[in-house]
């Protein structure tokens, strides 16, 4: 939902003219952190579904996420049973707010980088890793 506020005045000439003097949004940020880095999640919506926030980070960062889930706390090795979001539940359901942290752990193998690949890493401005 954005709400737009208009300030009716006239203009040299004496005709109406409108201005929009300012708008506010319910739109927030989240943070998704993964094994490799944390990422910014941008212009998300309450009625957004885990399956959709799923499908924004795999195109922003051309990563594979298919069978993984966000969960509230981190995954590790030995516990594999943490939390996970319902993908058919949206952001609103779960009560996240601007700048809240969620987790996904990612196949590195999966994005063409991991460590086993030869050369160097490098994680760019906005989120990517790209080899040197």
């Amino acid at each position: 939902r954005v709400l737009r506020f208009q300030i009716n005045y006239k203009n040299r000439s004496g005709m109406s003219a409108y201005k929009l003097s300012g708008s506010s949004s319910s739109a927030i940020v989240l943070r998704v952190r993964t094994q490799i880095g944390t990422w910014r999640l941008s212009n998300v919506h309450s009625s957004d579904t885990f399956a959709q926030l799923r499908s924004r980070v795999e195109k922003e960062h051309q990563i594979d996420l298919e069978g993984r889930s966000f969960t509230v706390t981190p995954i590790t090795s030995k516990d594999e049973t943490c939390l996970k979001f319902n993908d058919k539940a949206t952001v609103g359901e779960a009560g996240l707010k601007n700048g809240d942290l969620i987790y996904i752990n990612i196949d590195e193998t999966k994005m063409g980088i991991h460590e086993s690949s030869a050369g160097k890493k490098q994680i760019t401005k906005d989120g990517h890793i790209v080899a040197q």
